[in-house]
This record gives structure tokens, C-alpha cells and sequence, in this order.
């Protein structure tokens, strides 16, 4: 997205069932500072008691990233990222 002269970049974290943004931030660089920040209100956002999550995204760095993966597994969340790279594509297992 691009902001009078500067780029910056926009990371959501939006709730498959509802359809709802539950974290966001806008970042002036793809670092993985702006997801954390996402996955931060996401995480505060959380209903109680706290139900099992899935985490799917693409395979982006900032995703994969040591800091990212590890506050997903601290709260107990499953990670889940695309073979091909296409996040709408979700593999969930038949039957």
C-alpha cells in the first residue's frame, strides 16, 4: 500500500468463522515486527475460555519467523501454512 511517498504494509489477522479482523497493524516495512503486532491483538482479542486455534497463512518469512512461530506455540495455536504459497487455499483433511 502506498502512503503519499512512502510504501507501508498492512498485516491482518481475520477470524475464518466470523469473518472478523481481530488483529491489525500497519507496518512501514515487511518485517516481522508488523505481524507480531497483529498477532498480539489477535491473542488479547480472544474470547475466554480460550478455545483451540489453527494459524494459516502463506509461507511469507515474516510467518515463518523464530519470534512469530514461537508466540503461536506459547499460546497453544497450530500453525498451518500453504504448500503453494496461495492462503486461500486451506488444507483441511477429507472426510
Amino acid at each position: 500500500m502506498r502512503l503519499l511517498s512512502d510504501w507501508s504494509y498492512l498485516s491482518l489477522i481475520t477470524d475464518l468463522y466470523s469473518h472478523k479482523i481481530v488483529g491489525a497493524c500497519l507496518h512501514p516495512d515487511l518485517s516481522v515486527r508488523g505481524t507480531l503486532t497483529a498477532l498480539h491483538q489477535a491473542l488479547q482479542a480472544r474470547a475466554q475460555p480460550p478455545r483451540a486455534l489453527i494459524h494459516h497463512s502463506d509461507r511469507g518469512l515474516q510467518y515463518a519467523a523464530r519470534e512469530y512461530m514461537g508466540l503461536l506455540e506459547s499460546h497453544g495455536v497450530t500453525l498451518s501454512m500453504t504448500q503453494n504459497g496461495d492462503p486461500t487455499k486451506i488444507p483441511w483433511p477429507s472426510g
